[in-house]
Parts: structure tokens; C-alpha cells; sequence
């Protein structure tokens, strides 16, 4: 009932999977099961990546940043409704899996805990100065194979979908006739894209993060 949105390559829109999952019926009785079962495939199972093909490709809407582009991958309704529905019972487990050290994973006002973590931090005695990283291009230049292998580790109950959605290159269609490879990052219009980059950083994150023995040092 919540699901929006334009058509991917199938041309389904929002409306028409909202007519065909509740006004059918019997028939979208059933229809509403077997989207449940793959949901629970997904997530459960290695799938072989041919039969999962049709189902992960996207139209894409190439937006301009001003300067540079924004890819916007409209994927299937279907993905999306069940991308929404693994996340909504995944969503308490990426959390705690990026904790404090990533909170655009779900955390509630985790931009204003960061403000005032700054805040607090820049006013101290012995502060003189922050320093802001800003990795560029994040969601697009995230080494996807590097993610995947991080994530079995870091959220070992949301490795095995993401496997199945990133683990091969995503067909990307364009308006004319074209055809792209999706092969690094997120698919920025996933269900899972803000989770998947929110942990797949974290490494990047500790890395940069001081050591105590650093720490004592300064």
C-alpha cells in the first residue's frame, strides 16, 4: 500500500503492482506469497545471478550534478516491495552493526547527534581545530566486491541478499536504446543502497579513525 514510484523496464508502475497485489483476489493472494518466498530465498540462499537478471535491472535516469552526473537506477516495483519488506525486518540489525561509527544507517536524528558531537568537540579546551573527510563520489566508486566480502563479517545477516542483488554487474537501460553495466557502488534508488554503503565504509572509517596509541601520542 506505501509503495511509490515510477516503472522500471517492465513499464509496472506503483499503481498497477498495488491493483495486481490487492484487487485480483485469490490471484494476488498468491502472487503476495511467491513475492514472500523470494524474499525469504533472497535472503536465505545463493541464487544463481541468470535468474535473478530480469528482476534486478533498472531504467536509468542520468541527473546532472552541476558539474558531473548523478546515475538514478529505477528498478522493478517488485524489487522495490520486497527490498522494503527485507529491510523493514533487517533495518534493527544494520544498526547495531554500524553503531555509532556510521549513522545514516537508520539511527534516529543521527545528523543532529553528529552536530552537536562537533559542536561539543570544536568548544572543548583542548581542541583547535576538526577535520571533515569527505570520500568522493562515495556511492558510486564503493569497490562493491571489497563491500560484499566486509559485510559477511560486519552484518553476516544481510550479506547473503546483497550477495544475490550486487554480486554480478546490473543491466542499466537507457532511454534510446542503450545499455550500460552497473559494476562498482550502489545502485542509488536500491532498497538496500544507503545500508549497504553505510557498512561497506565502516572499514574505511576505522581506518581512518586514530588508534589509542596514537591518541596518547598527541
Amino acid at each position: 500500500l506505501r509503495t511509490k514510484g515510477a516503472a522500471g523496464v517492465s513499464g509496472g508502475d506503483a499503481e498497477h503492482w498495488r491493483r495486481v497485489c490487492l484487487s485480483q483476489g485469490d490471484a494476488s493472494r498468491r502472487l503476495c506469497e511467491a513475492m514472500a518466498a523470494l524474499a525469504r530465498r533472497l535472503c536465505t540462499q545463493a541464487m544463481d545471478p541468470v535468474t535473478l537478471e530480469a528482476l534486478l535491472a533498472n531504467r536509468l535516469i542520468p541527473l546532472d550534478k552541476c558539474p558531473g552526473t548523478r546515475p538514478i537506477g529505477i528498478g522493478e516495483t517488485m524489487r522495490r516491495i520486497v527490498g522494503k519488506a527485507i529491510m523493514s525486518v533487517l533495518k534493527k540489525d544494520v544498526m547495531l552493526a554500524a553503531g555509532a561509527t556510521q549513522v545514516c544507517a537508520g539511527q534516529e536524528a543521527g545528523i543532529e547527534a553528529i552536530i552537536h558531537a562537533c559542536t561539543e568537540l570544536f568548544a572543548a579546551d583542548d581542541a583547535d581545530a576538526l577535520l571533515l573527510v569527505d570520500a568522493t563520489n562515495a556511492f558510486n566508486r564503493l569497490n562493491r566486491a571489497a563491500a560484499l566480502h566486509n559485510i559477511r563479517f560486519i552484518c553476516p545477516l544481510f550479506a547473503t541478499v546483497l550477495k544475490n542483488f550486487y554480486q554480478v554487474p546490473t543491466r542499466l537501460f537507457v532511454a534510446g536504446g542503450y545499455e550500460l553495466k552497473s559494476r562498482e557502488g550502489t545502485t542509488q534508488g536500491c532498497p538496500f543502497a544507503m545500508a549497504m554503503y553505510a557498512l561497506g565504509v565502516i572499514p574505511l572509517i576505522d581506518k581512518l579513525r586514530p588508534s589509542n596509541d596514537e591518541k596518547i601520542a598527541m
